[in-house]
């Protein structure tokens, strides 16, 4: 079944479920809110081969000053790049 994101992006490894909670997540990093890493963790649970939603997260724990958590990225990424996914 073909998925596409809200930008009209085709997404990898993703469920209706799965996507509707990375938008949430999407929605809360995008308005500076608390709780998109329990969105993304709703959404790897629903779907966990879901790509962007191991990008997403990746992503929150390098975009912050603590660099445990940047450290933490690297695992997430190498998740990432080892599912099948897209060209995008």
């Amino acid at each position: 079944m073909r998925r596409t994101d809200a930008r009209g992006c085709e997404v990898s490894g993703a469920n209706a479920d799965a996507l509707d909670a990375f938008e949430r997540a999407v929605g809360a990093c995008l308005a500076w809110r608390r709780g998109a890493d329990l969105h993304l963790a709703h959404a790897l649970r629903a779907a966990p081969r879901f790509v962007m939603a191991h990008v997403l997260q990746a992503w929150l724990l390098l975009s912050g000053r603590d660099p445990q958590r940047a450290r933490a990225a690297g695992p997430l990424l190498k998740r990432a790049q080892a599912l099948p996914a897209n060209g995008r």
